[in-house]
């Protein structure tokens, strides 16, 4: 791809947001290794870090999207594969949320929230069944594979991201507002049963 292509395509305003953020979190972290009198280990390791992300952020808008449409699946049923991972390696704080090798961590249950969306985005790319009620029991299926599986680590947090993220799409994609009222009242009756 060639550069002034790539530079026009990159929507500028979120790399800047993004870099006010870095800056913020490390102007926090600063201040807060002044009053404590901690050392600046660990602003110098979010600047790590954060380098790490951008290089990474950067790197992501290379590819063509439509590679990551095409791969959208076997990312997704990678991401669940790492999800079931976890449970082999020695819990962390009373929790399996990490795979650790090494000095090196990784943590499937972000990785899961990007291969989610790719993979619904690619299922609701080619379909129209979801503007009908049945037509959602798949995207619903799509979405309780990760959250399960996180909640069991357990991270309520991370799993509850996964269905405003469904119902937010689903709405753009073109669903009728009555279905997804439905399955919202469906899965507030399910709340109990899955906070058990």
């Amino acid at each position: 791809m060639k550069t002034s292509v790539w530079f026009n395509r990159i929507p500028w305003s979120i790399p800047l947001i993004a870099l006010v953020l870095i800056l913020v979190g490390c102007l926090g972290i600063d201040r807060y290794a002044d009053l404590t009198g901690t050392g600046q280990s660990l602003l110098s390791r979010q600047l790590i870090w954060a380098v790490i992300a951008v290089a990474a952020m950067f790197a992501v808008t290379v590819p063509d999207y439509r590679v990551l449409c095409r791969w959208s699946y076997i990312i997704f049923l990678f991401a669940i594969f790492l999800l079931v991972a976890v449970y082999f390696f020695p819990p962390i704080n009373a929790a399996r949320r990490w795979i650790r090798i090494g000095p090196l961590g990784l943590q499937p249950s972000e990785f899961a929230k990007v291969a989610y969306v790719l993979a619904l985005s690619r299922y609701l790319m080619y379909r129209e069944n979801y503007r009908r009620l049945r037509g959602l029991f798949f995207p619903l299926m799509i979405t309780l594979g990760p959250v399960l599986l996180i909640l069991r680590e357990p991270d309520l947090g991370t799993a509850l991201v996964f269905f405003p993220v469904l119902f937010v799409m689903l709405f753009v994609a073109g669903a009728r507002r009555r279905d997804l009222f439905l399955v919202a009242a469906a899965g507030l009756l399910l709340l109990p049963f899955l906070w058990s």
